[in-house]
């Protein structure tokens, strides 16, 4: 509260100033009023100002840190749905293609299969990379206040670091299965 270390600024140069002109008893009497009245005092307009202007901005830092956290949230749910989709849809086609080649010819049936463990592993890794993601969340939100909140935002930054390593190579096994489709296909 700025009036009361001002009071004590100003006691302790009274104070020092007494005591460097030779004063070394001061009254209590005439201490204690003094004090009194500081610690009574419920602050001067301008104090009750700038709390309020400290509560608007931790309000305003609340909200933002919030809306961040729901824009996190919902990119990362785009992130999965996606990797699903572009994996979950070449499985589809490739599985198709693969349906009208065994028609008519099982030969190269097998040497056509190999880009379909590609996209099932990307399928597979966005399926590890949602339930990855829960886990995180769910670490993260056992913050309770206390010496264990620590260990579980340290378990939770973790498993958000296996989210990203799960994401990424979610996404370079579609860009392998493609590449391999492709080496097999145009290539051949």
């Amino acid at each position: 509260m700025p009036s009361m270390r001002k009071f004590l600024s100003d006691l302790t140069a009274v104070l020092l100033q007494l005591k460097h002109n030779g004063t070394q008893t001061v009254l209590i009497d005439h201490l204690l009023p003094a004090i009194s009245s500081a610690l009574h005092n419920t602050g001067t307009p301008e104090d009750a100002a700038e709390l309020e202007r400290l509560k608007a901005n931790l309000a305003e830092w609340k909200d933002s840190r919030l809306e961040m956290f729901r824009s996190v949230i919902q990119v990362g749910q785009a992130a999965i749905k996606s990797l699903l989709l572009i994996n979950g849809g070449a499985t589809i086609a490739y599985l198709a293609f693969l349906g009208q080649l065994a028609g008519k010819s099982t030969v190269l049936l097998a040497y056509y299969a190999s880009p379909i463990i590609w996209f099932v592993a990307g399928v597979s890794l966005a399926g590890l990379l949602a339930v990855l993601t829960y886990l995180s969340q769910a670490c993260y939100a056992r913050d309770s206040g206390t010496p264990e909140t620590k260990k579980w935002e340290t378990r939770g930054a973790f498993v958000h670091v296996l989210c990203l390593i799960a994401g990424v190579v979610s996404l370079v096994a579609f860009v392998g299965g493609g590449l391999a489709a492709y080496s097999l296909i145009i290539l051949r």
